[in-house]
């Protein structure tokens, strides 16, 4: 490609994720949208959890001239969208991203068809995400901090940030779920949260499914925060009472 002349517009062929709570019904949101594009084949049996618009070592998507000029312009196939931002990295990121020491896009873009709830993560900061990722990169593949702007087009559900420490409290107290917690006596209080929830997610399965079944018992009579107690039911419904992601819609 010849530096003095690049195209404007290129087609940006995204690639698909199939994660095992994306969507299995053929009317999603993501096959329509395949339906529309037929230019990308996929797995019709699969789940399709996210469409991915972006430059993401993983999976980055490709990308090709809208207009085709063979003089001017060197490449006519499909190149991926990572390799031409680092072969041309003004061009497609911008002097004001370089000029900031960015030569990576800084972003990804994904659409998601959700069907069952997803799994709890880990977002460091900036800095801690480059250490732990240096130190152990099959766990923490990624580099990145990862903030999230999220946009809705259909009903969606979220839990966002922890209860107050007097709400936890109060719902160990409603569920009679003291028994299991009997190190908060001797816990600072600006530690009990951290303790609490790394307690629960330690647990091993027999006092996990123990604890999981004190709970059931006590709503098998009684109600005592029905939106969560949904979802409670939901969650072990999906994954099972040897999962204690199921107990952190308490918390």
């Amino acid at each position: 490609m010849m530096e003095s002349y690049k195209p404007i517009l290129y087609t940006l062929r995204p690639t698909i994720q199939n994660y095992d709570w994306g969507s299995t019904n053929p009317e999603s949101f993501i096959r329509n949208f395949l339906k529309k594009l037929q230019t990308l084949s996929y797995d019709e049996d699969q789940p399709i959890a996210e469409l991915w618009m972006g430059a993401h070592k993983k999976s980055p998507s490709s990308v090709y001239p809208v207009i085709i000029d063979e003089a001017y312009i060197n490449f006519i196939k499909e190149e991926s969208l990572d390799k031409m931002i680092h072969n041309y990295p003004q061009h497609f990121l911008g002097k004001q991203l370089l000029n900031k020491n960015i030569s990576k896009l800084p972003f990804l873009f994904k659409i998601l068809d959700i069907e069952k709830p997803l799994s709890i993560q880990a977002h460091p900061d900036k800095t801690l995400a480059q250490i732990l990722h240096k130190k152990d990169p099959i766990n923490y593949p990624d580099d990145n901090h990862k903030p999230e702007l999220a946009i809705c087009i259909n009903d969606f559900e979220a839990m966002v940030g922890f209860r107050t420490m007097e709400e936890i409290m109060n719902f160990i107290k409603t569920y009679q779920l003291e028994e299991f917690f009997p190190f908060l006596n001797n816990i600072k209080e600006n530690e009990l949260i951290k303790e609490i929830y790394k307690y629960i997610l330690t647990l091993d399965k027999e006092n996990l499914e123990n604890l999981v079944n004190k709970i059931f018992f006590i709503l098998n009579t009684n109600s005592p925060d029905p939106i969560r107690d949904q979802w409670f039911y939901k969650l072990a419904h999906y994954y099972g009472v040897h999962d204690p992601g199921i107990i952190c819609i308490y918390l």
